[in-house]
């Protein structure tokens, strides 16, 4: 519980990344909020920066990342604010909301370059208050990512963006995305981009491939935009994901187990099933 835990910094930097494994076990961390006193940068997560690191069974709950203090280039997100080369497995966000006045916001993390990404839940609001000149990316998993993997990701929150704005990424340039579920509204400001926010994603780079994703049916202008190849994002009734007979909905990896199932994490709705 870090309801009382006001003066604290975020694990990792920019100069000194974490390169470790962090196993969080399944266990949660509830009254999660910003410090009192935010970096210069005003960079605010659990991880600041993570580099050639693992990050797994992590559980954030109702957590208020709402910083009274944020700048034009801040970036605000629970797990973490940037993960490059990194693996990044079986975690979510239960809840709460990520609302700083300017800058980014993201479900789960900022950025992601590089990185496999796979099994991971989120069901805060993301509301992105930066003025429409500022080109922030904002997503309900993650706000940006290039080159990296995500397999069985899925967003419940809402989610709010004044430029590239997805259900589960805002950005994708280069990588993938395959079997992510988004149930949650997503919309943006008359300036929200060259393209309405995404369901899944909102631009979607040369080379970059998003496919096998459902988002609910009026909950976004449309499943995807651009270059890149998107392919089978579906659009369903808000009932499918609590569906017990509708599932697996994207089905199961490699020929294993199902990947999606029920859980008290998300009541209203599927989850990826992981570790």
């Amino acid at each position: 519980d870090m309801s009382d835990k006001h003066d604290w910094t975020s694990i990792g930097s920019a100069d000194y990344p974490f390169t470790g494994v962090f196993d969080g076990g399944g266990y949660s961390i509830t009254g999660f909020h910003a410090p009192d006193i935010l970096s210069e940068e005003c960079r605010f997560a659990l991880f600041d920066t993570v580099s050639h690191g693992e990050i797994r069974r992590v559980i954030l709950r109702e957590p208020g990342v709402t910083p009274g203090t944020a700048t034009p280039t801040s970036y605000c997100a629970p797990l973490a604010v940037t993960a490059t080369q990194s693996l990044i497995e079986n975690c979510a966000v239960i809840g709460g909301s990520v609302a700083p006045p300017e800058g980014y916001a993201a479900g789960m993390m900022g950025e992601a370059y590089a990185c496999i990404l796979r099994n991971l839940f989120n069901s805060a609001d993301i509301l992105c208050h930066a003025p429409n000149s500022e080109l922030k990316n904002t997503g309900g998993i993650c706000g940006a990512a290039g080159g990296s993997y995500g397999v069985n990701l899925a967003n419940e929150g809402e989610v709010f963006g004044t430029h590239l704005t997805g259900g589960v990424v805002g950005f994708q340039n280069g990588g993938s995305l395959y079997r992510c579920v988004n149930s949650g509204t997503v919309w943006g400001s008359t300036m929200v981009g060259e393209f309405p926010a995404g369901g899944i994603i909102q631009t979607n780079e040369p080379g970059a491939v998003t496919a096998d994703c459902y988002f609910v049916a009026g909950r976004a202008a449309k499943g995807g935009s651009y270059k890149g190849s998107l392919r089978a994002l579906t659009p369903i009734q808000a009932d499918l994901p609590r569906n017990p007979a509708a599932l697996p909905l994207p089905g199961p990896v490699d020929g294993g187990a199902p990947g999606w199932g029920h859980s008290r994490l998300a009541p209203s709705g599927a989850v990826p099933c992981g570790g």
